[in-house]
């Protein structure tokens, strides 16, 4: 069934408990810190209430054991997330605690609305967050957990980088704005501390080798990398653009075009009026891509591609929020979509997170709990697998997760963004992933 994406879930009463708990501790305490410290045993068997997993091995034995005393060889394969990954044995680091810091804007004893809001987004994503913690203890990792709020303030940011806690760190995630975000920066800069920016996209300020992540991907990355995954997923046919000449789909469009020229592929324009010989010429099979986002054009362009088995339309999101476009014409087109957030409620992992979920807060987990758990898990698993220089080693490399997949591409600057979209077919009034 099509309906509107829920960017933001409101609060339960038990999470509206527990939120001003975790409130409390946080105004009384300055930091929430949580202990982790489950010894491992080297027993790493999989069961089905199990997600993903770690499995270190020489080159002769890839084995499921977490082992950091390895053979003597002059490299390790080492199994994470179903990738086999290579690297120099100088460069595995022995069994430690591991403290992970969060820095995030919960914006405490602020009343306005943009703080209210910014609150119940981060409070979503720490539920997901406190989700992969759970896991990774069960899974025997020793972590420290530390949680401060930045208030979304620049000073408040800079006050919180005079806890000692701070510089003891493996891993700090967060802030989020670009003011406190930079504060964060400079600080860990010195103590080399890997930093990832949850929810935005951040650009170094310095020259420093501080690794900085970027799992959210923007916009402007989101429409390049959805043309790269088109013409893979599609190599069979062939393109069009269509061309509205808006202001609002010119960046979608130059993305789109910038794409397509790197990887040497045509891509026409056309005009809504000009798609009758597309329309009428079923030997070929054709996509158009419709950065468009007046409902009017949508509801036109659908009519004309109606019923026409070779035609395939590539949308926006946004289409979802028009209510007037018949559940009809709908079905009778080949629609794909494209985004950074997709859930599908079948899939087992999906099915665990939610009855952890209920066990913990009662309820069902919001858009920014799967982007928390996802992160979470991620880097922290990277980082018990890697030690602190885990960037380096998970470059180019794809990674499925629940929500998107992450694959990062290092910068000379020592900045990984992800750069993966999925891409969606509706069938059925339903979303499916297109592997």
């Amino acid at each position: 069934m099509i309906s509107a994406l829920n960017h933001l879930q409101p609060l339960s009463g038990n999470k509206k408990w527990l939120f001003s708990i975790f409130a409390f501790l946080l105004l009384s305490c300055g930091s929430v810190s949580s202990s982790i410290s489950k010894e491992r045993n080297g027993n790493t068997e999989n069961s089905s209430e199990k997600i993903g997993g770690v499995a270190v091995a020489t080159d002769n034995d890839l084995s499921t054991k977490k082992e950091t005393k390895l053979a003597k060889k002059e490299t390790t394969a080492v199994s994470f997330r179903d990738q086999i990954i290579r690297i120099p044995n100088s460069q595995i680091i022995a069994d430690e605690t591991y403290r992970i810091v969060f820095a995030l804007p919960f914006c405490f004893g602020k009343g306005d609305k943009t703080s209210e809001k910014l609150r119940d987004i981060m409070m979503e994503y720490f539920e997901g967050a406190e989700l992969a913690i759970k896991y990774l203890q069960e899974q025997g990792y020793t972590i420290e957990v530390d949680v401060f709020d930045t208030k979304n303030d620049a000073e408040e940011t800079r006050k919180l980088t005079l806890n000692p806690v701070l510089a003891q760190a493996h891993l700090i995630i967060g802030p989020v704005f670009e003011n406190e975000f930079e504060v964060m920066e400079k600080f860990c800069s010195v103590y080399q501390i890997p930093i990832v920016n949850p929810l935005k996209q951040y650009e170094k300020k310095s020259k420093t080798a501080v690794p900085i992540f970027n799992p959210v991907v923007v916009d402007s990355t989101k429409h390049y990398q959805a043309a790269i995954q088109l013409i893979k997923h599609y190599s069979d046919k062939n393109f069009i653009l269509l061309n509205d000449q808006s202001k609002d789909g010119f960046e979608i469009r130059k993305a789109f075009m910038k794409a397509f020229n790197f990887k040497h592929k045509t891509l026409p324009y056309v005009q809504l009026n000009e798609l009758e010989p597309y329309l009428s010429n079923s030997t070929q099979n054709i996509v158009i891509i419709a950065p468009v986002s007046a409902e009017k054009l949508v509801r036109d362009l659908l009519n004309k591609t109606a019923g026409h088995k070779h035609i395939s339309v590539v949308g926006l999101e946004e289409w979802f929020d028009f209510p007037i476009i018949p559940f009809s014409t709908w079905e009778k087109n080949n629609l794909i979509f494209y985004n950074t957030h997709f859930i599908n409620p079948q899939l087992n992992d999906i099915q665990l997170i939610n009855t952890w979920y209920n066990e913990l807060f009662i309820g069902t987990p919001g858009r920014y709990t799967y982007i928390g758990y996802d992160q979470v898990h991620f880097f922290v698993e990277a980082l018990c697998t890697f030690g602190m220089n885990f960037g380096s080693f998970l470059t180019g490399y794809n990674f499925p997760l629940l929500h998107n997949s992450f694959n990062f591409h290092g910068s000379a600057n020592d900045v990984f963004n992800n750069t993966m979209v999925n891409i969606l077919e509706l069938i059925d009034f339903e979303l499916f992933k297109v592997n």
